[in-house]
């Protein structure tokens, strides 16, 4: 259990060479220790990498008390992102680097995440939560796959084939062929790999989404920017009379993220549209130097029924820096757009450093996006 000798840290949680510092984790002296216990004996980094699968797979499916490798590993369950967590843990400490995979939106309001690792200077994908990888054949050689070619074998309709495998139950919804070509969007999260997701909204069925109801249901809603995961988000709006006017709104909650002294506290969004006129933008940046601002809103000319809005920022990392939503709304409109909006009151974040916090700021080192299961 714990003890202040397993509580100490040995990789911060801010180490870039952390692979668990996407999500501000520190790596302990407990982990490290069970790691070198488990890789005893091993005469190959992908004998070690077999030996932390074996190990995790003995672990029950559920929620820990934390998100941690040690909660994981000391209450001996968890799931896919926890599984990660902890191999990936498990592996730094034997100079094994590795980086999440995340798969959002599939099966249907669900999800998984599971990891690479430098095996023996070749990126190789591993899923803890069903001890498997994935292999291909060439003549009469069996490759293991990385992340990459495990996605392009899945969307051109190469079967691939599994080793290793657990009984814990899901592996027919969340392994082979369908999550790694439908999951959309997938890929390594982190600085420099933005990810883009799909999100829509229908003027007569559901014209508006509201904080209360992001979910599984509407993935990469809650925030934009540079987080665990740098969110873009694409717009399916549709219900719609071509030649006719409408907005697009986003009210935003707070900034949050790495602030440095000097900082604007600013958060830009790029606008752009397919199959319609964009007419006006107004409310972007977002500047939060005086307190929560105004929305971000869009008017367009809708060229068909159904058009497309796409979100982007500039911002990648390591340095954080995202903005919440607290809804989206499409609305027919009959001039042009407004400038202000009612702001609801937000309650201050303490400053760590004690420097005064600004309305509408989230000071901190970390941000959780929605996870996969």
């Amino acid at each position: 259990m714990a003890s202040p000798a397993g509580d100490a840290v040995v990789y911060a949680g801010d180490d870039p060479t952390n692979p668990l510092s996407l999500f501000g984790i520190p790596i302990t002296a407990r982990i490290q220790a069970l790691s070198n216990a488990l890789a005893s004996g091993t005469t190959s980094d992908i004998d070690i990498v077999k030996r932390f699968m074996n190990y995790i797979d003995q672990f029950a499916t559920g929620v820990a008390s934390d998100i941690t490798p040690d909660a994981t590993v000391i209450e001996r369950i968890g799931a896919c992102t926890t599984f990660v967590h902890t191999l990936l843990a498990l592996a730094r400490c034997q100079n094994i680097q590795g980086q999440y995979v995340n798969l959002y939106n599939y099966p249907p309001a669900n999800g998984h995440t599971v990891s690479q690792l430098q095996v023996g200077g070749e990126p190789i994908l591993f899923d803890p939560t069903y001890n498997l990888w994935y292999s291909a054949k060439q003549g009469c050689a069996q490759y293991v796959l990385d992340y990459a070619a495990t996605h392009a074998q899945a969307v051109t309709g190469i079967a691939l084939a599994v080793d290793g495998g657990s009984a814990r139950a899901g592996a027919d919804q969340f392994t082979g062929d369908p999550i790694y070509s439908m999951a959309n969007p997938q890929g390594i999260i982190g600085p420099a790999n933005p990810m883009l997701f799909p999100l829509s909204l229908d003027l007569n069925s559901m014209p508006s989404l509201v904080s209360a109801d992001f979910g599984a249901q509407s993935q990469g809603a809650d925030y934009l920017g540079a987080a665990s995961t740098n969110v873009e988000q694409i717009w399916t709006l549709s219900g719609l009379q071509v030649g006719s006017d409408y907005s697009f709104t986003l009210v935003p909650g707070f900034l949050g993220g790495d602030f440095a002294q000097g900082d604007n506290y600013q958060f830009e969004i790029d606008v752009s549209m397919t199959d319609a006129n964009l007419l006006q933008t107004t409310g972007t940046p977002f500047d939060f130097s005086a307190g929560t601002p105004a929305p971000l809103v869009v008017l367009f000319q809708a060229g068909a029924a159904s058009v497309t809005l796409t979100l982007t920022t500039p911002y990648r990392g390591p340095a954080l820096r995202y903005v919440s939503a607290e809804s989206f709304t499409l609305a027919a409109s009959n001039g042009p757009p407004p400038v202000q909006m009612e702001q609801h009151k937000r309650a201050q974040s303490a400053d760590p450093d004690d420097a005064p916090v600004r309305p509408g700021l989230h000071v901190s080192s970390q941000f959780f996006a929605s996870s996969p299961r």
